[in-house]
């Protein structure tokens, strides 16, 4: 899931909790979306430029942040014998969409992504785009993690933008949704931008 689909998740997950549980909707439909929403978005809402090597990796962090905030929203409630399941969906959901907004407006926060789109050359036009996290950069290129990548051929060329600087790319998939990347015929503003932060993002994991 991308950084932006995660924010799409997040909104809707969040407004589609809200309403089934304020409309009372049937338990069997209620019930399990109010729960996979408390158990999964605070969680996805917070590591949305978080993208591990394993989707069981990323379930595991974000579920245990889910549940970490849902027990402590529920014990504060419970202690001061104000206990409310509505007025907790409510902050639940509060703290998801601010903490997306928080980690959209992070500092540093695009600096670890950039965007790419397949098939992007003078004659044909964009297949396919998505988000990858920068795993390690270089003056001639990188590794980059990301849903969608695994799918791209060998040498297939994509069109890379970061931080408002445009490349063309050679990509060559390693494993799951890893790959290297090759800079081609970058900008002259993408080739002074990597080599003002290639060192800094080098360590990044």
């Amino acid at each position: 899931m991308t950084s932006t689909r995660s924010g799409q998740f997040v909104l809707a997950s969040t407004l589609t909790a809200l309403i089934v549980h304020l409309l009372e909707f049937p338990g069997f439909i209620r019930i399990p979306i109010v729960l996979c929403f408390a158990l999964l978005t605070p969680g996805i809402a917070l590591t949305r430029t978080y993208w591990p090597p394993s989707m069981f990796e990323r379930l595991l962090v974000t579920g245990s942040i889910s549940l970490s905030i849902l027990v402590l929203v529920s014990t504060a409630f419970a202690a001061l014998g104000l206990w409310n399941p509505t007025l907790i969906l409510l902050i639940i959901g509060a703290v998801s969409i601010a903490g997306s907004l928080l980690v959209d407006n992070a500092p540093t926060a695009q600096e670890h992504w950039l965007d790419w789109e397949q098939g992007s050359n003078k004659i044909s036009q964009p297949a396919r785009s998505g988000r990858a996290r920068i795993v390690q950069l270089s003056a001639a290129g990188g590794l980059l993690s990301g849903p969608g990548l695994s799918e791209l051929g060998t040498d297939e060329v994509v069109r890379v933008t970061w931080l408002g600087e445009q490349s063309l790319g050679r990509v060559k998939p390693l494993w799951e949704d890893l790959c290297t990347i090759t800079f081609e015929e970058s900008s002259d503003g993408f080739r002074d931008l990597v080599l003002k932060k290639f060192e800094a993002m080098a360590g990044l994991s």
